[in-house]
């Protein structure tokens, strides 16, 4: 049974009708696509029984492997689709010998939305910076470490408004190890000293000495700055690798619409690009995608069944935007132009997600030649199988 006659069949039911069994049918590919995290749910927690080490290793490769998947999807796949989508719509709009017009709408249409696409992420990711560090501000214990000294710190007549980063020396190599990993340094006239129940820290300048006080939680021993630093670390970490999943969500909003559009499409008879292979390929694409999800949701300090439920919710998103293709995606079909900023904002999306987001995750860290060579070596097969699910599209 075709999926146009599946449509009739549920549109002539007793009581039903034709949008009710569009709305059927969008419920039933949202389902399959439901099956994805589903299955993964089941794989993915039995990584987490690995060893610590081999764990760690494993999660280097998945973000290796994402990096070129990400990459591959944003150059082959979503700006291949924007200049597509602004070429043949200025041809059919202004004429297939117009050259030049095609040329420089394809420039103000793809690089516009590549911009704005890069713009969003980075505004997104400073938003949520700057929350971050507001909420730590309000925090008792972790406000201390960096503050302002201000005029109701002095009475003095000369400004202090320099930002102090407290810190401490390592007595095993005599280094000044800086709490927040600032690259401020403290004056060596500067003075920490125990009085009673406080540490009193005092600067010393040309003319004059002043201090305040701290409570006794803050300095004096080097488990209680260890212990702050992780404090700090564990606070701010889990919440930026919120980022790049709610940027990953953004490109649930062009796939759903042609989803949905292209599903209507069938299930009238029309000519359409929902072929097997396209869903097939649309599925596969989202292993990956899931996967980098669930796992960056667990090192966020989701639970397993909190981590499960988000991924759903994630997909779930598809829903919205695939009624959205259903009823409207006719008219959205006609502005070319917003489709083609559209896919290009969404590679500038997952550009910055893949070098933003991910090459820290397994870059930064010390490994030997053969697990670097790994580490290659899944970036490569990353690339290599985005561009292999991607060839399963046609115009």
């Amino acid at each position: 049974m075709s999926l146009n006659n599946f449509y009739e069949y549920l549109a002539n039911l007793p009581g039903s009708s034709a949008s009710l069994a569009t709305f059927i049918i969008i419920l039933i590919a949202l389902l399959c696509l439901l099956a994805v995290p589903t299955l993964l749910s089941l794989i993915l927690p039995l990584f987490h029984r690995l060893k610590d080490k081999r764990f760690k290793n494993f999660t280097f490769y998945l973000y290796a492997f994402s990096t070129g998947f990400f990459i591959a999807l944003a150059m082959f796949g979503f700006l291949r689709e924007s200049i597509e989508q602004s070429s043949h719509g200025a041809a059919a709009h202004f004429g297939d010998r117009n050259k030049s017009i095609i040329y420089g709408i394809n420039i103000g249409t793809v690089v516009s939305g590549l911009i704005f696409g890069l713009l969003f992420s980075f505004a997104l990711k400073f938003v949520i910076t700057y929350r971050i560090n507001k909420v730590l501000k309000k925090d008792r214990k972790l406000s201390v470490f960096v503050h302002d000294h201000g005029v109701e710190h002095h009475s003095h007549d000369h400004d202090h408004s320099s930002l102090v980063v407290y810190s401490h020396t390592n007595k095993k190599n005599d280094n000044t190890d800086s709490l927040l990993n600032a690259e401020q340094k403290i004056s060596s006239s500067d003075v920490v000293i125990y009085s009673g129940d406080k540490y009193i820290h005092q600067h010393k300048h040309l003319n004059h000495t002043h201090s305040h006080a701290h409570p006794d939680y803050i300095f004096g021993q080097e488990e209680n700055l260890a212990q702050a630093e992780e404090t700090i670390i564990n606070k701010t970490s889990p919440k930026m690798k919120v980022i790049a999943l709610l940027l990953l969500l953004t490109h649930r909003i062009p796939e759903g619409i042609l989803l949905g559009y292209n599903l209507t499409l069938a299930t009238e008879g029309q000519t359409n690009n929902l072929t097997i292979a396209y869903f097939v390929s649309l599925i596969l694409h989202l292993i990956p995608e899931e996967s980098i999800f669930y796992f960056r949701l667990r090192e966020a300090g989701f639970g397993r069944i909190n981590s499960l439920l988000l991924s759903f919710l994630g997909l779930s998103l598809f829903l919205p935007f695939m009624l959205i293709g259903a009823y409207a995606g006719q008219y959205i079909n006609e502005l070319w132009w917003l489709k083609a900023i559209m896919f290009s904002a969404i590679a500038g999306i997952f550009l910055f997600i893949a070098i933003v987001e991910f090459i820290p995750e397994f870059y930064h860290n010390h490994m030997s030649k053969k697990q670097w060579f790994t580490v290659l070596v899944s970036l490569f097969i990353g690339i290599i199988i985005g561009v292999l699910i991607l060839s399963f599209h046609s115009h």
